[in-house]
C-alpha cells in the first residue's frame, strides 16, 4: 500500500497484490481513523469502506456478476469464482482518498482500474427484500451524507458525517 499525504488529503494506492490481503479493509478502516481522526465513526465507516471497496474489487476488477447468487448455490460458487479469479489477478489496482473538509464530514472516493459499469441503471433499481444481493449499495448511500459515482462508474465518492 502507497500512503502520501497531501494537505488534508490522504491517498492510498492498492496493487494487484495487495488488493489479495485478507485485512484489506480493516488496514483500510484503521489507517483513515488514524490519520482523520474519525474513531466515533469507526464501525459505520467500516461498513461503508467494506461495501465499496469490495464492490471495486468484485465488479471492478475481477468482472464478478453478483446475479451467481440467486441460482442454487449461487453463493458458493461466486466464492469460489471470486477466490480464483483474485488469485490470478496481475495487474490492476483501487485507490483510496479521504479529505477531510472539517470536524464533521470526509469525502472519500475509491476508484478502481477496471472499465465501469452501468451505474444510473443500478442505483434506479431497488432489491428485493428476499434477494441474495444489492442491498450493500443501499445500506452504504444510508450510512452517508451522500454518494456519486464519477466517469464511467469506476469511482464512487461519498461524503460521510464524522460526528455523532
Amino acid at each position: 500500500m502507497q500512503s502520501e499525504l497531501v494537505r488534508n488529503s490522504w491517498h492510498w494506492r492498492y496493487s494487484a497484490a495487495e488488493l489479495k490481503s485478507v485485512d484489506l479493509i480493516a488496514n483500510q478502516v484503521e489507517a483513515i481513523c488514524q490519520q482523520c481522526t474519525v474513531d466515533s465513526a469507526r464501525p459505520r465507516l467500516h461498513m461503508v469502506l467494506g461495501e465499496l471497496m469490495m464492490n471495486a474489487i468484485d465488479h471492478g476488477l475481477l468482472q464478478l456478476d453478483s446475479d451467481i447468487k440467486s441460482e442454487p448455490g449461487g453463493f458458493d460458487r461466486y466464492q469460489a469464482e471470486r477466490l480464483l479469479r483474485l488469485e490470478r489477478l496481475m495487474v490492476g489496482t483501487v485507490r483510496v482518498t479521504a479529505d477531510k473538509e472539517n470536524d464533521k464530514l470526509l469525502r472519500i472516493a475509491i476508484q478502481d482500474s477496471g472499465k465501469g459499469f452501468d451505474y444510473k441503471q443500478v442505483l434506479s433499481g431497488q432489491p428485493e427484500i428476499d434477494c441474495l444481493h444489492g442491498r450493500g449499495l443501499l445500506i452504504a448511500r444510508h450510512l452517508c451524507e451522500s454518494m456519486k459515482y464519477v466517469g464511467c462508474g469506476n469511482c464512487v465518492v461519498v461524503e460521510f458525517s464524522i460526528s455523532n
